[in-house]
């Protein structure tokens, strides 16, 4: 039920924002819109205000806005809705600019809207991140280390970063990357004492020491996600592994990763989790969940998950830093997803990762579990997702009508309907192939493939 009602919930928000979009710029710039629709197919109840029909519809996997003039798939119910109007409010006899900002505005829409929702999951649970600057762990790219990097050992903590005291994982990596000129590291290793490293530092080698240097991550449980196989064990937040026996085996848990390592690598296996929580231990039993997640960008791997994440500490943002936060996280997320898309077409990576309609229902539901927060993390990652997508050059799809506009603008005449019509029906059975291969992905995840 959490999964469905989720499912719904991000659907139906995202899909009123990317009509909305189309609906107020129509109406700004003077095209008569007879219906708004949230959901296809037949109606469930309808309200008619002034010259626009709202709907609501069974079907909740889109919407439409209906505008006078029309004749693109938008006009998708294939009635004369719309005929009425005067000539000066018909769609087609607007100047192409009005068009372009009408087409393109429900992508525009959806990825403001994501700006807006990261901005206030930063503002209202401010940015996680890892409490502690002790190090696990430094791998070099080609092996070795600067002269001097060597003194920072495995158990070491971090202090200080060119003078600048730091607390948190995040805090050690933005004044590293930050800096300027000679790097000053002061630390406390494993035995208690203090060790100085200065290293002249450019600014390419201080990226290279952010990535190199791994943190270490205490086998504390953060969020346990409701319903998961942990919490049905019992394991609650700030309980710590201590050891988890698999099969004849005890495996020592002296680290977050440790644990991970033998639960990824037990699906559907009985576990014995030893735990502690303050001053007294308990063992219980855990099977962990059959789970498919990428492994390379070009095939998927299995592995056991008991939904559980790890402890993280919250900083809190101004608001003016979390509407920083929430543009570079939207545009950071738009240039991934077009970089994969680039990958697909190329064939670097597998279309098994493509995931559809039946993934994005699981995501939501999972999201829900582990908090309202998270289930809003999601949605934005999913609007700006939608944009992207919307926007591609697929007749259909928003990208296919700008491209449309566009050769008018080149020709200075419009493409026969007829024209439109024929390429607007080989990018549906494109789109139809898509949405068949997504699902069929989904599918074979459902069956453990």
């Amino acid at each position: 039920m959490i999964t469905i009602l989720a499912t719904v919930f991000v659907l139906g928000v995202l899909i009123f924002v990317h009509e909305l979009g189309h609906f107020a710029v129509a109406k700004w710039v003077g095209i008569g819109v007879p219906r708004f629709s949230i959901g296809l197919g037949p109606k469930i109840f309808s309200v008619q205000k002034g010259e626009t029909e709202y709907r609501l519809a069974w079907i909740p996997f889109g919407g439409y806005v209906k505008m006078a003039g029309d004749m693109s798939a938008e006009a998708v119910e294939g009635d004369d809705a719309g005929e009425e109007f005067p000539p000066e409010k018909q769609f087609d006899r607007k100047p192409v600019w009005a068009r372009l900002l009408v087409v393109s505005a429900g992508s525009i829409m959806n990825f403001v809207w994501a700006i807006l929702v990261f901005t206030l999951v930063f503002y209202t649970s401010g940015l996680q991140s890892i409490p502690s600057t002790k190090v696990d762990k430094v791998v070099w790219p080609g092996g070795g280390t600067p002269e001097g990097l060597e003194k920072l050992l495995p158990g070491s903590i971090v202090k200080s970063v060119d003078g600048k005291s730091v607390s948190t994982w995040d805090e050690f990596i933005e004044t590293v990357i930050e800096g300027e000129g000679a790097l000053e590291l002061s630390c406390v290793d494993s035995s208690g004492d203090q060790c100085e490293i200065t290293l002249s530092a450019s600014d390419s080698l201080r990226q290279i020491i952010a990535v190199s240097v791994s943190p270490f991550i205490e086998p504390e449980v953060g969020v346990v996600t409701s319903g998961g196989p942990a919490d049905e064990a019992g394991i609650r937040q700030g309980d710590r592994f201590v050891i988890i026996k698999k099969d004849t085996t005890e495996h020592m848990i002296h680290r977050w990763m440790d644990a991970v390592a033998v639960i990824h690598g037990s699906p559907e296996v009985e576990l014995t989790m030893m735990m502690q929580r303050g001053d007294s231990s308990y063992t219980v039993q855990v099977m962990p969940a059959r789970q498919q997640i990428p492994d390379t960008e070009t095939s998927m791997k299995e592995v056991g998950l008991i939904g559980i994440t790890q402890v993280s500490v919250s900083r809190p943002l101004p608001l003016i830093e979390s509407f920083v936060e929430g543009i570079d996280r939207s545009f950071f997320l738009a240039g991934y997803i077009l970089d994969l898309l680039g990958k697909l077409i190329s064939r670097d990576i597998s279309p098994r990762l493509v995931g559809g309609p039946i993934l994005v229902g699981q995501m939501a539901g999972e999201s829900a579990k582990q908090g309202f927060s998270v289930l809003l993390s999601f949605m934005a990652l999913f609007s700006v997702n939608l944009a992207v997508l919307n926007m591609l050059p697929v007749p259909v799809l928003d990208g296919g009508h700008v491209v449309f506009l566009l050769i008018e603008v080149v020709w200075r005449r419009p493409l026969s309907v007829e024209q439109r019509a024929r390429v607007s029906q080989i990018g549906f059975f494109l789109l139809i192939g898509i949405m068949v291969l997504v699902t069929y992905n989904d599918i074979l995840r459902l069956l453990g493939f």
